[in-house]
């Protein structure tokens, strides 16, 4: 019979496994913290990308508003009363207008339109 066992006394057995400690989270850390890196340099970069965008457009726009004009005096020019303009006007078809006179037809030989 093996001997009793004091609350004193060692095990003489096999040594109980420890029990597990908890896994470390740091990959996980890691990984999330990474992620928030990126984002935070991805929102960093297109807010200052937007900014320059930003500051470009209003210098163009300041540039394009300036208001430029020439100003021109009205002066006397001496001309001969003829207007020179481009172009022509010609009629399609020509036509005879002969004056009426008095009186009465004696004999009509020819049909109306004919030569």
């Amino acid at each position: 019979m093996p001997p009793p066992e004091s609350p004193h006394s060692q095990p003489t057995g096999p040594a109980p496994l420890p029990a597990s400690a908890p896994k470390s989270k740091s990959p996980f850390v890691a990984g999330t913290l990474l992620v928030a890196g990126v984002l935070v340099v991805a929102i960093a970069f297109s807010l200052l990308s937007r900014l320059h965008s930003e500051a470009a457009l209003k210098r163009v726009t300041q540039e394009g508003a300036a208001v430029t004009f020439n100003v021109v005096h009205p002066s006397p020019v001496l001309t001969s009363g003829e207007i020179s303009l481009p172009g022509s006007a010609q009629a399609f078809m020509d036509t005879a207008i002969y004056a009426r006179t008095n009186g009465y037809l004696k004999s009509w030989k020819t049909d109306i339109g004919a030569r």
